[in-house]
């Protein structure tokens, strides 16, 4: 019986890409990661950002098929009760990311 995919691991950002508003990114556009994020879910429903040595830490639910609530509890998170899409999920890849208009796509890969 195969084993179901989940989130819960540590996870490296790999390749992202960031619209400037006028453009869109897709999967097309990814580009090599110019700074070093990791992020590790926990089965508890906690999660823990690590950006650069900057760390923070929360809680996390999924809400709907690609939506996950992000809600900061420690640390000097960016962002406070955000919601990121996730919307591709393997054993060894996920697209992770912020919400946004014109598409951000932020590829981590399983650690």
């Amino acid at each position: 019986m195969p084993q179901e995919v989940t989130m819960i691991g540590t996870w490296k950002l790999s390749k992202l890409c960031f619209s400037n508003g006028a453009s869109s990114c897709d999967l097309d556009d990814l580009r090599d990661a110019d700074y070093e994020e990791i992020i590790t879910f926990s089965g508890d429903g906690s999660f823990s950002f690590n950006n650069e040595g900057d760390i923070c830490s929360g809680q996390y639910s999924r809400s709907g098929e690609i939506d996950v609530d992000l809600i900061a509890e420690s640390g000097n998170c960016n962002f406070d009760e955000t919601v990121f899409w996730l919307t591709a999920l393997t054993d060894t890849e996920m697209i992770f990311s912020p919400r946004c208009i014109e598409g951000c796509p932020h590829l981590y890969i399983r650690q």
